[in-house]
């Protein structure tokens, strides 16, 4: 009997469609398990008392008289960084608020001009370039499903306890800005809004997301607090140099993030590692992948967003095969678009660097803590290479990204190698 494409693909959609269920209710079944009223929230008392605090008052009062005269603009920028901040976070994210307004208005009337927003890094065409160079291996393996997803649920102290251990594993610095950060109670960790780490000016940062236990939530975790880590230990530079470039930023949190996953990867039983790698691989695939192809769309766009384009830059970036898999709306599905215009490069910059970063950890165990240490309190003060230059990492450089995207393809590849050797496979488990 001649069997003909169909069979196969409905058994793949059916397995896939099977897989995502199974996830959706292990989600629901962590947040569950998670009682509310052991998540902390953050006491936003280093800002302000309340709403109806007198202080609000005077602080604008204030700033609006240093923009004014340009006696201590960096007073000033504290000042409506720290109103700003208390707005978002009091209102629960809502820019729209009385508050915000009135600091706007404030902040409309300085004499100095804001700086413009930072371009990509040297070498971001040369990102694009060897991603798209191996786009098609990097579509397949953020498809390939997982034969055995990751049920368990960790509570708030554990989670706590992890990202705490793996940032300190990174740098002892790090390790103490994160935990740090908990107990100053920066942290809100029932916030139904998308994860957020907002700076409050000298006040250092506040941390918030939606917690629910599961091995997402715990990763999104260890990632906002990277980003906290990177922000306390940057306070001592002032306001005006504290906050890095969004590439870096993002590069801390990634860093963070993915040393909490070896750790996990690291203490698991053996079913469990197999499906915190197969996570690893579909993560570290897609979100590479995914965030060149919205730069390049970007690009060619020009503010004119549309369907045709965006699947031609699928094509173009993944191939055909995801081309024809690709809805043509799809890249509405990404907030970056419109929340940060300009800025998904650094996700894929991020992602990539972080890997080459925790491989010159394991080539040098010894000296990665000082250097680290070093990258998080340099803050705005430097960019991309400088910053980069002390792990002889050179971002301007065609030959970095082609080392670092192979290093990425083989980190699914290692994974797919070891399912392979499970269920006796005798080529690639593509």
């Amino acid at each position: 009997m001649k069997i003909g494409l169909v069979g196969p693909l409905c058994f793949l959609k059916f397995r896939t469609a099977s897989v995502n269920r199974r996830e959706r209710i292990c989600r629901h079944s962590s947040r569950a398990m998670i009682n509310a009223s052991d998540l902390p929230v953050w006491n936003l008392s280093g800002l302000y008392k309340g709403r109806d605090d007198p202080q609000i008052d005077q602080d604008l009062a204030e700033a609006g008289v240093l923009l004014e005269s340009g006696a201590d603009h960096p007073r000033a920028v504290s000042l409506l960084a720290r109103l700003h901040a208390f707005g978002t976070l009091y209102d629960g994210g809502r820019n729209e608020g009385a508050l915000h307004k009135r600091v706007n208005a404030v902040a409309l009337r300085s004499k100095v001009a804001d700086p413009p927003p930072p371009g990509p890094a040297p070498g971001v065409d040369a990102l694009c370039t060897q991603v798209a160079m191996r786009g098609a291996d990097l579509w397949i393996a953020a498809g390939r499903p997982d034969p055995h997803p990751v049920t368990r649920q960790w509570s708030w102290e554990d989670a706590r306890a992890l990202v705490v251990e793996a940032a300190g594993s990174l740098a002892p610095a790090a390790g103490q800005a994160v935990d740090r950060t908990f107990r100053e109670e920066r942290v809100h960790a029932r916030h139904p809004g998308s994860p957020l780490t907002h700076p409050a000016g000298d006040r250092g940062p506040y941390v918030r997301l939606d917690y629910d236990g599961s091995l997402k939530s715990v990763l999104t975790l260890a990632h906002e607090m990277g980003h906290a880590a990177h922000q306390m230990l940057s306070r001592p530079l002032g306001v005006m140099a504290c906050d890095p470039r969004p590439a870096l930023a993002e590069t801390a949190a990634a860093v963070n993030e993915q040393a909490t996953l070896r750790l996990l990867i690291a203490r698991a039983g053996d079913v469990e590692r197999q499906g915190l790698m197969a996570w690893r691989r579909r993560n570290l695939a897609d979100v590479i992948l995914r965030h060149v192809m919205l730069h390049r769309f970007e690009i060619v766009s020009r503010g004119r967003p549309d369907d045709a384009v965006w699947l031609r830059i699928v094509e173009q970036t993944a191939g055909l095969r995801a081309a024809r898999a690709e809805k043509g709306d799809g890249w509405r599905a990404y907030p970056v678009l419109t929340r940060a215009p300009g800025s998904a490069w650094t996700y894929a910059f991020a992602r990539l660097t972080a890997l080459a970063l925790l491989a010159r950890r394991e080539a040098d165990p010894a000296a990665f803590p000082r250097k680290w240490t070093e990258f998080l309190s340099a803050g705005g003060t430097m960019d991309e290479r400088p910053a980069l230059w002390p792990f002889l990492i050179e971002p301007a450089a065609s030959a970095y990204w082609q080392d670092a995207v192979e290093l990425a393809v083989a980190e699914a590849e290692t994974e797919a190698a070891g399912w392979n050797r499970r269920l006796s496979l005798s080529r690639p488990w593509r």
